[in-house]
């Protein structure tokens, strides 16, 4: 089971990566897009004129070949994203990636080296910057292949705007594959018990014309639902294992869980695909990744009027509040946000930031000791937490908050320390932004903000002809619910010579033993067969690119293709053999 869990691993975090590599759009090789600050500029608008003007300089200097300034330019970079509270410079940092990838293609692998440094330098957290530049890190030795993947995993919770989209990217692939295998599975049940069958079928035929007849019902049972559409397929067929192979019955439940997993995800799936391309919402899982633009706030309060039941939304809002000073604004903000939330940690620390900020010192307190009663307990809190105690001063109480903070994130407190000496202890970017964790911005993307029903209707009619989503869900569950009345029964008096000794063709026997999966069948492990089908469909899915959202996994480590076929290709073999010997056994 090990083995099959370490290969469901690879495969997602190959899918994670892939998806991640095409969240923002690569420049072709020959373009100077890289080098134009017209281009590199999508941060911009939203960026001090400090740091788009030294990022000029830094383009300056990589077109004069100047390494020495790029790095001094980088540096100061650097300090200027930590006065204002700038995580990353994402698009600066993939500027360099190409850069990168340029010095590569011309054999100097040194220059390649330096640039792969610098983008880390910019943006050591962001998971798109660190699945781009990937290939290149691998290719120089700059790092870790295995640690870099690791930070791409990790970075993910910690940006819901990229975390939401690679889900998105993976639902349908995931249930396409899965469909895959329960049809093909289905299928290689009828093909190894096709006497069964025919002996089944015939129980309901006339006497008289059951040789002529048989063949043709069953072709039809078989065929026919095949052309009403994929999902029809997998009831239909589900029914008919029911009836007549009864001892896998366990694959015709796993037959209606999908089903009823199709129709409850597709109208989910839309939801967050409508709710990720609303401005609005983009400058809230900006936010809630700790990336600020100055439209943040026209856009949220905008949104704010669309969609006043959402928790997250108001206190993604009150954090720009609080950025721009309007301190009673955030404060209404964030109390708008408990209220719809309910009794957690997140918005009494807020509230305390603020009072901390407007010099209410007892009532700063007196917050932050609430949310430490409600379970809070990361580095930004306990940070936030020692800087009011040390303005009330006590000493004492500061420094084990501060030891706290170091304790739980060393790294991130030292850089929140460096951020205060620069902006003051008293500073609006000097207090540490404490973000919602990742499932109350998940909840909110079950709310859609506009109407998309047209859309989820149009996937499940191409599916399932006739039947909206939550039809899809009935029959899926009458499936499930079929399989506790399908019991093995005695075998009616049937000719011994009607369909007796009746197998597939030697050679047929030999192709089908050889799928993968296949074997499980003969050794009346069905729902092995399923699961092997549906990953390696899910396997095979980068190197067809289908669906569209698996072809970034090509694009994402072109060089890495024969081995991943390979790999794929020994994953087959593997499990074809393994089956084959248990057959044996």
């Amino acid at each position: 089971m090990a083995r099959y869990f370490a290969v469901v691993t690879l495969a997602c975090l190959l899918l994670c990566v892939g998806s991640l590599h095409a969240e923002v759009p690569a420049s072709q090789p020959g373009e100077q897009g890289a080098l134009a600050v017209e281009q590199v500029s999508d941060d911009s608008p939203s960026l001090p004129e400090v740091i788009v003007s030294t990022w000029h300089s830094v383009v300056n200097a990589a077109q004069a070949r100047d390494l020495k300034a790029v790095n001094n330019g980088v540096i100061e970079l650097e300090k200027l994203k930590l006065q204002a509270d700038v995580r990353a410079l994402d698009s600066y940092a993939l500027q360099l990636v190409q850069l990168g990838n340029e010095a590569l293609r011309a054999g100097d692998r040194e220059t390649g080296a330096f640039y792969a440094r610098k983008a880390l330098q910019l943006s050591p957290s962001s998971p798109v910057v660190l699945a781009r530049s990937l290939p290149l890190v691998r290719q120089t030795g700059t790092a870790s292949t295995t640690q870099q993947v690791l930070k791409i995993v990790k970075s993910l919770w910690h940006h819901p705007n990229v975390a939401l989209r690679v889900l998105k990217n993976s639902i349908y692939p995931a249930l396409l594959a899965c469909t895959f295998g329960i049809l093909c599975a289905l299928a290689l049940s009828f093909a190894f018990k096709i006497e069964t069958l025919f002996r089944g079928v015939s129980r309901f035929m006339p006497p008289t014309v059951r040789g002529l007849v048989t063949p043709l019902a069953l072709l039809v049972c078989l065929v026919a639902p095949l052309f009403a559409g994929p999902l029809w397929a997998v009831a239909l067929w589900a029914i008919i294992l029911y009836v007549f192979i009864p001892q896998h019955r366990w694959l015709g439940f796993a037959a209606g869980t999908l089903l009823v997993l199709w129709g409850t995800v597709v109208p989910i799936r839309e939801s967050l695909r409508s709710w990720l391309e609303d401005p609005g919402v983009q400058a809230m899982l900006d936010v809630a990744s700790g990336v600020f633009s100055t439209s943040d706030k026209s856009r949220l309060v905008a949104l704010s009027i669309q969609r006043p039941n959402d928790g997250a939304l108001f206190y993604t809002l009150g954090q720009v509040l609080r950025r721009h000073g309007e301190y009673d604004k955030a404060e209404e903000a964030f109390l708008r946000a408990e209220m719809l939330l309910g009794k957690q940690p997140w918005t009494p620390a807020q509230r305390g930031a603020i009072a901390f900020l407007d010099n209410k010192l007892e009532k700063s307190d007196r917050l932050f000791h609430q949310a430490e009663e409600r379970g809070l307990a990361s580095s930004a809190f306990y940070f936030n937490y020692s800087k009011a105690k040390f303005e009330m001063m006590d000493t004492a109480a500061a420094q084990e908050f501060l030891r706290k903070a170091s304790q739980k994130d060393h790294v991130f407190t030292q850089l929140l320390q460096n951020r205060e000496q620069l902006l003051g202890s008293q500073g609006r970017l000097a207090i540490a932004e404490i973000q919602l964790p990742f499932h109350l911005v998940l909840d909110s993307a079950l709310h859609p903000t506009s109407s998309i029903q047209r859309n989820y209707l149009t996937i499940s009619d191409a599916l399932m002809p006739g039947l909206a989503p939550p039809h899809i869900c009935m029959v899926g569950v009458l499936v499930m619910l079929s399989f506790f009345f399908a019991r093995k029964r005695k075998s009616r008096t049937v000719p011994l010579s009607s369909y007796s000794n009746l197998l597939p063709a030697r050679l047929l026997n030999k192709i089908l033993v050889l799928i993968p999966g296949g074997a499980w069948i003969r050794v009346e492990r069905p729902i092995w067969c399923f699961f092997i089908l549906s990953l390696c469909a899910m396997l095979a899915m980068p190197l067809i690119e289908w669906p569209a959202e698996s072809h970034f996994v090509v694009d994402a480590f072109p060089e890495l293709m024969p081995y991943y076929v390979c790999f794929v290709s020994l994953f087959a073999l593997c499990a074809a053999y393994i089956g084959a010997h248990l057959e044996e056994e």
